[in-house]
């Protein structure tokens, strides 16, 4: 009984756009702040300032509320996503196996700050664009029903969102 009632509010909490848009503002201030702390790292930061730029860019696009910007946000985020991944292919085994004989622990520790930083990054970005599909499933059925609007409007409208 108590797993029905919890179902029914994770399904209400995510058929409601306002709240999944203030949760995904937050995530994008998650993003933020986690590009922030690692691009101050002595190495391997740059991707972190991509992630920054990208960010700066969705709060933008929300801001706005200018679909165009959307989309060309939805496409920044995939592309960060898979930025990621290659990052994390390429730079983690050697992040991870740093010599402490060669540098510092200062240095170490900045350098695995940036990996730290780009790990959370990867999983917050990863966790929003899944919030990010369900606000665009959301955003057709978001059409005022108060105004004469013929059906394959409706139906053009609901595939260029869905299309991103």
């Amino acid at each position: 009984m108590l797993c029905g009632s919890l179902r029914n509010r994770v399904r209400n909490w995510l058929r409601d756009y306002v709240r999944l848009q203030s949760v995904v503002v937050i995530l994008i201030y998650a993003q933020i702040g986690c590009a922030m702390v690692g691009s101050l790292g002595a190495l391997y930061n740059g991707v972190l300032l991509i992630n920054l730029a990208i960010a700066l860019f969705a709060l933008v696009a929300i801001e706005s509320n200018s679909q165009s910007l959307g989309r060309t946000y939805a496409v920044l985020l995939f592309c960060a996503i898979l930025l990621d991944i290659s990052w994390l292919i390429l730079f983690s085994s050697e992040i991870w196996n740093i010599s402490s004989e060669m540098y510092k622990a200062l240095y170490i520790f900045s350098v695995k700050l940036t990996m730290a930083m780009e790990i959370a990054g990867f999983v917050v970005r990863l966790s929003s664009s899944l919030l990010w599909f369900q606000i665009y499933r959301l955003g057709a059925s978001i059409v005022d029903t108060s105004l004469p609007v013929d059906r394959i409007q409706i139906h053009k409208i609901a595939s260029s969102i869905l299309l991103v």
